[in-house]
C-alpha cells in the first residue's frame, strides 16, 4: 500500500505544478491582451502621423509648382485642383488641412493633429512640413504627461 500512496502523491505534485503551469500562462496572456491594444493604438497614430506628414508633403510639392507656374501662392487649396491635385486631401482624421498662404514656408499647409485644435502634445500634436519626426513619434509611443518640451 505504501507504493501506492507514493504514487498517488507524486502524481498529486505533478498535477500541483500543471495547474500551476496553466495559471501562469492564463495570467501572461491576460496580461498581453491588456497591454496589446495600447500598443496598437499607438502604431495605428504613429501611422497616421506618416501619412500625414507625406500629404503635406504632396500639398506643399503642388503649391510649389502652382507658385511657379502661376507667380503667386494660390488663396485655397481648391485652386490647385484639377491641373495640381485631382482632390484636396483630408488628414487621417478626417478634416481638412489647414493653409496658410504666407509667405513663411513652415507654416503653410498643416493638420490640427489627432484633436482638431491648434497645439497640443503626443498624439494631439499638430503636424507641419518640417515636424521633427522622430521626435513626435518618441513622443506618441512614449508620451511624458505634464511636461513639454
Amino acid at each position: 500500500m505504501s507504493s501506492f500512496a507514493a504514487i498517488l502523491k507524486r502524481q498529486s505534485i505533478y498535477a500541483s505544478l500543471l495547474v500551476l503551469f496553466i495559471s501562469l500562462i492564463i495570467v501572461i496572456f491576460s496580461l498581453l491582451l491588456i497591454f496589446f491594444p495600447i500598443a496598437r493604438e499607438s502604431s495605428t497614430h504613429v501611422t497616421r502621423v506618416m501619412k500625414a506628414l507625406s500629404d503635406i508633403k504632396a500639398i506643399s510639392i503642388a503649391i510649389d509648382f502652382y507658385e511657379g507656374d502661376k507667380g503667386l501662392l494660390p488663396n485655397s487649396l481648391k485652386e490647385l485642383m484639377p491641373e495640381y491635385v485631382e482632390t484636396i486631401f483630408e488628414d487621417p482624421w478626417g478634416r481638412e488641412y489647414q493653409y496658410s498662404p504666407t509667405a513663411d514656408r513652415k507654416l503653410r499647409v498643416y493638420s490640427l493633429g489627432s484633436d482638431g485644435e491648434v497645439g497640443g502634445m503626443a498624439d494631439a500634436a499638430d503636424i507641419y512640413l518640417d515636424t521633427d519626426r522622430k521626435k513626435l513619434i518618441r513622443s506618441i509611443e512614449k508620451p511624458t504627461w505634464g511636461h513639454s518640451e
